[in-house]
């Protein structure tokens, strides 16, 4: 009975709170928002071959760019990212997205093993 009635009252003040989140989300994003600023694409690429990509992650301090590729022909491209040419690939290895730890400077893949 003691859980019910916790249960209940977390309930109860997590639907309280859920607008006023919202709203103070929606304030800060507003905020943050300069509506002058302008906005334009420098370069750009077409990464060729087939499979789709999902998550691309862009490494500012090694400067590099990581398109992971999903489908029969799975890899993650390596690009530079000032010229934009391409500088490896890991072949074999299909994931959503990819994270680098500038600590340890290890990359991870979400694939199934893990990519590292």
């Amino acid at each position: 009975m003691v859980a019910r009635a916790y249960r209940a009252a977390v309930l109860y003040s997590a639907n309280r709170l859920w607008l006023p989140c919202a709203l103070l989300i929606l304030a800060a994003t507003l905020a943050g928002a300069a509506p002058d600023a302008q906005y334009k694409v420098l370069k750009s690429i077409m990464p060729g071959g087939s499979g789709v990509y999902d998550y691309v992650y862009a490494d500012k301090s090694a400067r590099f760019l990581y398109v992971p590729r999903l489908g029969e022909s799975a890899r993650i491209t390596i690009f530079d990212i000032d010229t934009l040419r391409q500088i490896g690939e890991l072949p074999h290895t299909s994931a959503h997205g990819v994270a680098v730890s500038e600590r340890s400077n290890h990359g991870f893949a979400t694939s199934r093993p893990v990519a590292m």
